[in-house]
């Protein structure tokens, strides 16, 4: 996936767009491999951890975010898309889990995209034109 993808809001979500725009962004950081991969770390809402990874040859993105809709709604699928980022955290995480106490799923349709805070980020890099 590619950082457009991130930061365009998919339909199924638009109604989101206002929580979207609350989101704070702190500590921002840059980390530069020397080689192909850029890594932007920041803390959103100070209390998540999010990080935007970018392959700097292929513009690939890779994304993670420790919050629950990240996590519940998000992290399989980009897992299934290789846009996912420390890929063990969520592996263990879902192993631990419990059953879940409904069917219902938080993202039915499998849309790849990013929670709030990784929207955030997205577009502030893209904005901000830091990679």
């Amino acid at each position: 996936m590619k950082l457009k993808d991130f930061i365009r809001l998919p339909t199924l979500y638009r109604n989101r767009e206002d929580k979207i725009n609350q989101v704070t962004i702190t500590n921002l950081m840059l980390s530069d491999n020397g080689e192909d991969l850029i890594t932007v770390s920041a803390v959103t809402n100070n209390k998540h951890q999010t990080q935007i990874q970018i392959n700097r040859k292929t513009k690939d993105v890779k994304v993670f975010c420790d919050c629950e809709s990240f996590n519940y709604e998000f992290a399989r699928v980009l897992l299934k898309h290789k846009a996912l980022l420390n890929e063990e955290y969520f592996i263990n995480l879902w192993k631990r889990a419990k059953p879940r106490k409904t069917n219902r799923r938080k993202n039915p349709y499998n849309v790849p995209s990013g929670c709030k805070h990784v929207i955030k980020l997205c577009r502030y890099i893209s904005l901000k034109r830091i990679v």
